[in-house]
């Protein structure tokens, strides 16, 4: 039989979107699927859990694909007992049935000439009574004659064009129905925008049923994964390599979000001529919100020479405070909101001389730090303090990057006149 191993692939790319979405009532258009407990005979309604999983129990037609384990059950093709699940339907909340019949008649004698049609005419005496229940429930019920069969998968194109055929034909009967739900109470048709994501940003990876290989070897293969964003194509190529090992018979995986609420906090010290204390807190709630909060603290001492007398001391304190909210819609658009202040103290200058060093490292365990905290050295002015990245004279932006960082800096500015200033500065350091 066949296991579906690209099929699963496929329905998790696709559905992975609804990963936040356990109740498959609450996406934006209710669903339901009927997979067959193979151990009871009986029907089982798919209305909760892991979508693409839910999807893929309820196609596993018997004896060509392999039954799916979904929530301690051993499911098959629901469609074995119930392949017109209108009664379901109804009971989830539906109020008017428009019905697509793609079921073929009961085959006859001299058409029963091969094992998948005598499978297809076994299975369809079961599902004669939920057919008769369904058909009783339908406002509106379109009967398709297909000339395919359940397995002529690439035959896509075709089908799919029949069935617009189909539909059209009963563009009129349709339309009345809908006009005259709209004349009751209008509602606009829902805009459907969501995509497969790209990527997501990956906590942890939990392995579950291996008992063939050492945790090593995946460890190994998702190495620099924890707590860093991944591509979705990168993560279906491990698991492709994962499965062409041959130690597998299933290679699946699931996104799962993390229960209630979780907090970060970052702290960053600066100790030195020029101190600098940075603390930012983050309140998750869910997957896509958060509320942060954040507070900065740096200092300039320096001295103003004429020559080799020092005529003036210059002191500069900045004191700020932030708090923001940020949220994600629909996996595309980032919106962060919130508030800034600022108090700045003495704040003149005429002639500044101003060495400066500065030094990093990453410690980490064995899968190496986030990607948040790997120094990035480029052409930054040293008063943006944006984390992690260190400016140095003569890159571009973010040109280097590395584990360890050491830079030594010299800048002198000089008061041509009024506001007018001279600077010169040169950096010499080295990045791993």
């Amino acid at each position: 039989m066949y296991q579906g191993q690209e099929i699963n692939l496929l329905l998790n790319r696709y559905f992975s979107p609804g990963y936040t979405i356990s109740d498959f009532r609450k996406l934006q258009t209710p669903f339901l699927c009927i997979g067959t407990n193979l151990e009871t005979g009986e029907g089982v309604v798919l209305d909760k859990g892991y979508l693409p999983m839910a999807i893929r129990a309820s196609m596993s037609i018997p004896g060509y694909f392999s039954p799916t384990g979904y929530m301690g059950l051993y499911l098959v093709d629901g469609g074995v007992v119930n392949n017109y699940p209108v009664k379901e339907v109804k009971e989830m909340g539906a109020t008017i049935i428009v019905g697509g019949d793609v079921q073929a008649d009961l085959y006859k004698r001299d058409e029963l000439n091969s094992i998948t049609a005598i499978a297809d005419q076994i299975t369809s005496f079961s599902r004669i009574q939920a057919n008769r229940t369904g058909d009783s429930l339908t406002d509106l019920k379109v009967r398709f004659k297909v000339d395919y069969g359940m397995l002529d998968f690439e035959q896509y194109d075709s089908i799919m064009a029949y069935g617009e055929r189909v539909a059209r034909a009963h563009f009129k009967e349709i339309k009345a129905l809908a006009d005259s739900l709209n004349a009751i109470e209008f509602k606009p048709l829902k805009k459907y925008q969501t995509r497969p994501l790209d990527s997501l940003q990956v906590d942890s990876i939990i392995i579950r049923g291996n008992k063939k290989l050492n945790d090593y070897y995946f460890s190994s293969l998702f190495r620099h994964t924890k707590n860093t964003k991944m591509a979705v194509t990168d993560l279906q190529n491990n698991i492709r390599k994962l499965y062409g090992s041959g130690y597998f018979e299933h290679v699946f995986y699931e996104f799962e979000q993390k229960d209630g609420r979780n907090s970060k906090i970052f702290a960053d010290l600066n100790i030195g001529i020029n101190p600098r204390l940075r603390v930012v807190y983050l309140l998750g709630f869910g997957g896509k919100a958060a509320l942060g909060l954040c507070s900065d603290f740096y200092s300039f001492n320096f001295g103003d020479y004429k020559q080799a007398d020092k005529v003036n001391q210059i002191n500069f304190t900045n004191y700020k405070g932030s708090l923001f909210f940020q949220y994600t819609f629909r996996n595309m658009l980032n919106l962060k909101a919130g508030f800034d202040y600022d108090h700045f103290i003495s704040l003149s200058r005429k002639f500044v001389l101003e060495p400066g060093l500065f030094a990093g490292g990453a410690i980490w365990e064995d899968n190496g730090p986030p990607t948040q905290h790997i120094f990035g050295v480029g052409g930054l002015s040293s008063r943006n303090y944006i984390d992690q990245y260190v400016d140095f004279t003569g890159l571009r932006f973010i040109q280097q990057f590395g584990y360890y960082c050491a830079i030594v800096r010299l800048r002198l500015q000089y008061n041509v006149y009024k506001n007018l200033y001279l600077t010169a500065g040169g950096d010499v350091g080295c990045q791993m």
